[in-house]
């Protein structure tokens, strides 16, 4: 990661950058390290993780940021090389992979999805459907409704600021 906001540093606006799409779960991060690193870089959307990782692969953009689960096949294979994790810690599948704040840049971004259904429904007591989550590459935590509530609303307000910051 230090190699690429170096070039960044040195290279305003040439680093191109695979979004997800605008505000997507790419674009939230990068603008975030981009910001607290004081780099500029070209951000190209995409309408998706999937046609961004492919831009990354063919050559025509130098990184992304995604989901460890989809890319890790391109990991394994060497075809992609990991240079930073952005939750608060290093992750089981890349422990080699400094965290964003290992490598200088004061940014901390987990990439959730959430999983809900009626009330009542007992899956945190289902250790079949969370090891097949985890299986996936995926950290399960399960939360309440209002456990979850409040991680949203932490979250949303984290990311009112870059959107506002964006302005």
């Amino acid at each position: 990661m230090r190699e690429a906001l170096d070039y960044m540093k040195k290279n305003p606006g040439k680093f191109n950058f695979a979004n997800s799409g605008t505000w997507g779960a790419a674009d939230f991060p990068m603008r975030m390290m981009a910001k607290a690193a004081g780099v500029e870089y070209n951000n190209i959307p995409f309408d998706g993780g999937g046609p961004a990782a492919l831009a990354v692969l063919g050559g025509h953009a130098d990184a992304t940021f995604s989901f460890t689960a989809q890319l890790m096949p391109q990991v394994t294979a060497g075809k992609l090389r990991p240079l930073a994790v952005t939750g608060p810690s290093r992750i089981r599948e890349l422990p080699q992979t400094p965290t964003l704040k290992e490598e200088g840049v004061d940014v901390v971004f987990t990439m959730w999805r959430a999983v809900v259904g009626p009330k009542g429904l007992p899956l945190a007591e289902d250790k079949q459907f969370l090891e097949q989550i985890r299986q996936l590459g995926d950290d399960v935590q399960f939360q309440t409704g209002k456990e979850f509530e409040a991680t949203w609303r932490q979250e949303w307000d984290a990311f009112g600021r870059v959107v506002t910051a964006a302005k």
